[in-house]
């Protein structure tokens, strides 16, 4: 009995760590110019910016960095992520929320 519960917590224990480090959530950048190029305000658009804002946060967090409210802010992540895909338009929004931490870090 005492090795099946072994067996058991291991296997359960196993399954909750499958998916850590996975990332989800995130568009292509081509999706997310296409929502912002109809409007600044569409619900993709604002819903990229956010991911990007957590992402970022924390990162942040992790990683020990202090972010500025004057550098780190919902219209700079969202113009900066703008940028982003426009200079690659094959990646996505999450390669590019890694791309502004690395610059504003």
């Amino acid at each position: 009995m005492k090795r099946l519960t072994t067996s058991l917590l291991i296997f359960l224990f196993s399954i909750s760590s499958a998916n850590a480090g996975t990332v989800s959530g995130y568009l292509t950048c081509g999706s997310f110019l296409d929502s912002c190029d109809k409007s600044k305000s569409d619900i993709d658009c604002w819903t990229q910016t956010y991911f990007a804002m957590g992402y970022i946060s924390a990162n942040a967090v992790e990683e020990d960095v202090s972010l500025s409210d004057d550098v780190f802010s919902t219209d700079n992540v969202k113009y900066a992520l703008i940028k982003y895909c426009r200079a690659n338009s094959f990646k996505d929004t999450h390669l590019g929320a890694v791309s502004i931490f690395n610059q504003i870090k």
